[in-house]
């Protein structure tokens, strides 16, 4: 377990290790690439076809979505725990 002194001051420092930790293993774009990937599928499968324009800003919006419920389950969880 850590132990800090400045807990505050600690817990920045942890927390800006582990995202540049996930920032060194390009955990980003691996999320990014997943989405994608399942997008593209998704359109495959439907036989959708649109055009770049609207394939970018569809799959930011989706992108956009899958995060945010993302972000709310951990929330949920951590606000279950305590």
């Amino acid at each position: 377990m850590l132990s800090y002194s400045n807990y505050d001051h600690g817990y920045v420092d942890l927390q800006k290790l582990i995202v540049r930790r996930l920032k060194s293993e390009k955990m980003q774009h691996q999320i990014l690439e997943k989405v994608a990937t399942l997008f593209d599928a998704v359109l495959a499968d439907e036989n959708m076809i649109v055009s770049r324009v609207e394939r970018k800003r569809l799959l930011t919006r989706v992108t956009r979505d899958v995060l945010e419920d993302m972000l709310k389950k951990l929330d949920s969880s951590s606000t279950a725990k305590k």
